[in-house]
Parts: structure tokens; C-alpha cells; sequence
């Protein structure tokens, strides 16, 4: 694919996490269009040939990470070959249920782990209910024994206050 056409948005640019973001409305000659964005200005002009490593509407609008072909990253992504990658997810999934099960007060390891595998097992079950709830074109899968709810251990009385984190 190439870039036909492509302009600075209206407010040009914004402040990341890693320094100053340039931002450009593109046109594609397949008639994709979105937001980019760039560390560098004038990254891109048209007719750079590109590949679109990500496309995803936001509350903004369209946004899409594109890349030259044969080159990882670009556009929003950080490290670009990772984006899709399950083990990665699984390590955010796991940081986030620890850093929920310490806001909601666990101080033990012990609670700690046992709070952060409830909420995991929570949001895995969430998701699948929204998975099912989405219209699909196949017949409905057979009914399923319930799912048991699982109980999350109460921390115990005696709070540690020596913890290697």
C-alpha cells in the first residue's frame, strides 16, 4: 500500500510517555484513512510504501499504526512484534490482578497471590460471558454445568510487615 495523501492533525502532535508524539491524518491508496504518529516529524510522505501493522477506532477516531514493509514497529505500538504476542499479555494480565490485589489491601504473599488468581479467574469469566453475549452466525453452543464461584481467601490476622516488595 501507499500513502496518498497525508496532512499534520489540527493540534499536530501531543506529549507521550516517551517524549513528543507528531501526529498526521493519512490516506491509503486502498482508501484506508486514519491518524498516524510519529517520534520524528516528516516521517512519512506520500507515495512510502507501507504496511498496516494495526488499525483500531477509538474515542478520537481511527488510529493505525503502519510500518514500511519488512520493518517492525511503527505508528503507536511500542516494539510492534509484541502487540500480538499472548505470553506478553499474560504478564500485564498478571501485573495488573498483583497491583489490584495490593490496592484492595492484601499484605501477605500469601494473600496477595491468592487475591490476584481470584481476579484473574473473575476477569476470565467476564470475558467469556461477553464473548457469549456477542451475536454470532453459529448455532448456541450446548449448555454448561454453572460455574462455581470461588471463594477468595479472607487475609489472615496477623498482617506481615517485612515484605520484599
Amino acid at each position: 500500500m501507499k500513502i496518498t495523501q497525508i496532512t499534520p492533525t489540527q493540534k499536530g502532535g501531543y506529549d507521550g510517555r516517551d517524549g513528543y508524539v507528531y501526529t498526521y491524518d493519512v490516506t491509503l491508496d486502498d482508501g484506508t484513512t486514519g491518524e498516524v504518529g510519529s517520534k520524528t516529524p516528516n516521517k512519512w510522505q506520500v507515495g512510502d510504501e507501507v504496511v498496516v501493522t494495526n488499525k483500531r477506532e477509538t474515542q478520537y477516531g481511527v488510529r493505525l499504526s503502519i510500518s514500511k514493509p519488512n520493518a517492525g514497529g511503527g505508528g503507536y505500538s511500542r516494539g510492534g512484534s509484541d502487540y500480538n504476542n499472548p505470553q506478553r499479555q499474560e504478564e500485564i494480565n498478571a501485573s495488573w490482578a498483583l497491583n489490584a490485589s495490593i490496592a484492595l489491601g492484601k499484605k501477605t504473599p500469601a494473600d496477595v497471590l491468592a487475591t490476584a488468581k481470584a481476579l484473574l479467574d473473575v476477569r476470565k469469566e467476564l470475558l467469556d460471558h461477553m464473548r457469549a453475549s456477542q451475536p454470532s452466525a453459529q448455532p448456541p453452543a450446548p449448555s454448561e454445568p454453572p460455574v462455581q464461584q470461588q471463594v477468595v481467601p479472607e487475609p489472615s490476622a496477623e498482617i506481615e510487615t517485612d515484605l520484599p516488595f
